[in-house]
């Protein structure tokens, strides 16, 4: 009785271990889809212009944190933040409406998720370089950080240790960098536009800034209003923007170079977030575009071998105990 049913019990076991090893065959064969997936999306997916732009970007971001001339970043990050948003992400998904969905995610800290002003911010930085600088200079507080910055022009000047104490003010989540080439720039600044003489534009500078775009439009013959620009358009106008507001309204530049510090300074710490997405996309793009082939290949590889693993076995002979194949009657 014992014997019968330690033999009866074989069956079972088999079968239950043949189950689990089809469920496990099934499990890798899922995994390795997945992996394929997700290295032909990445590597082959994104076009080689968008990932350029990511690139530069993401290489722009880490030259920022250093020997940093914030003026400059400002003006670059409105072009090269544009660049990069109006490059498809994967599968024609638009960069800024994928940084809603991750920033929509639940479970996110409180500075990443979505405020009501964060649709309004992307769809101004897809319209063009223009429009991008444009919202920058609505979200500088211009008016905070004014007496502190003018107080550097009288006195002593701007001295290295004002003006670190004067940086160190800025209460960034990103800490703003700042190191001897910075501090030079900053001081650079404090004299170009005369700090020692209170800014006679005490308030954001964007809506003043029209009378300089319409000329530009004009001499370009292009339409005057950024929303009707096109992107490139828009970036030859900005360009050209810095130089036309110096020559019209000099009491406006003076306020406009404040106002590119202070979103330089933003652009510097904010830049290090994009940067902790846009990274990651670049490295998987490398990675996919030599995975994706060579885990093809293996996949293939390992098809092949198991169907005719299978066919094979259907196809062989019977063998007798002797080593002898058996006829067929």
């Amino acid at each position: 009785m014992g014997q019968d049913t330690v033999e009866s019990a074989k069956p079972v076991r088999g079968g239950i271990l043949r189950a689990f090893g089809r469920a496990a065959s099934w499990g890798a064969w899922g995994i390795a889809g997945l992996f394929l997936l997700v290295s032909f999306s990445f590597g082959y997916a994104l076009s080689t212009d968008a990932v350029r732009h990511y690139e530069a970007f993401d290489e722009a971001v880490s030259r920022w944190q250093s020997n940093a001339d914030f003026r400059q970043i400002c003006r670059e990050y409105s072009i090269l933040s544009n660049r990069a948003l109006t490059s498809p992400f994967l599968y024609g998904w638009k960069p800024s409406d994928a940084v809603m969905f991750l920033r929509s995610l639940p479970g996110l800290p409180p500075h990443l998720r979505v405020n009501p002003g964060s649709r309004h911010h992307y769809d101004e930085f897809d319209r063009g370089a223009l429009s991008a600088y444009l919202h920058l200079c609505s979200e500088q507080g211009v008016e905070t950080f004014l007496d502190s910055f003018e107080s550097l022009g009288r006195g002593e000047g701007p001295t290295d240790e004002r003006i670190l104490a004067f940086m160190r003010g800025f209460g960034m989540r990103k800490p703003v960098r700042v190191d001897a080439v910075a501090v030079e720039n900053v001081r650079r600044m404090v004299l170009e536009v005369a700090a020692d003489r209170p800014l006679s534009v005490r308030t954001s500078v964007g809506a003043r800034l029209s009378p300089s775009i319409g000329s530009i439009a004009r001499r370009l013959g292009v339409p005057a209003d950024p929303h009707e620009m096109t992107l490139a358009q828009q970036e030859e106008v900005f360009v050209l923007l810095d130089d036309e507001v110096k020559a019209q309204d000099y009491e406006l530049w003076r306020a406009k170079q404040f106002s590119d510090f202070l979103g330089g300074i933003w652009a510097q710490s904010y830049g290090r977030q994009y940067q902790d997405v846009i990274g990651p996309v670049v490295v998987l793009h490398k990675v996919g575009r030599v995975a994706f082939p060579v885990l093809l290949a293996v996949i293939v590889w390992r098809a092949v071998v198991a169907w005719r693993a299978r066919h094979g076995a259907g196809e062989r002979q019977p063998v007798a105990s002797g080593g002898v194949p058996v006829e067929e009657s």
